[in-house]
């Protein structure tokens, strides 16, 4: 699916179709990790992490996004978007990793 939206976008360079589809695919990613039903506490504790990352990250992209034309100033949050946005990869590696091993 990620590659198919990532040919789209750039066949028909529209933005907002990778960030549409983008984020689709967190979600659905998300409420499927939300059904697993392992018995493992790091299952559950790293797929938490994980969505409240990628939550943080979120908004932390978004103010980003808005503001930055008016506020340059806020560029850090560009930062800080990356490295949320890889400590929820890190932990929902680690959740899927600890939920295939249950």
């Amino acid at each position: 699916a990620i590659g198919g939206l990532t040919l789209a976008y750039v066949l028909f360079q529209t933005y907002e179709l990778f960030i549409g589809g983008f984020t689709a695919l967190v979600v659905a990613d998300s409420a499927l990790a939300l059904t697993w039903s392992s018995r493992q506490r790091v299952v559950s504790w790293c797929r938490d992490r994980s969505i409240a990352l990628l939550i943080a990250g979120k908004i932390a992209w978004e103010i980003e996004v808005r503001m930055c034309a008016s506020d340059g100033r806020v560029w850090p949050l560009h930062v800080a978007w990356h490295l949320l946005t890889a400590a929820a990869l890190y932990y929902g590696v680690l959740s899927d990793t600890a939920n295939r091993i249950d």
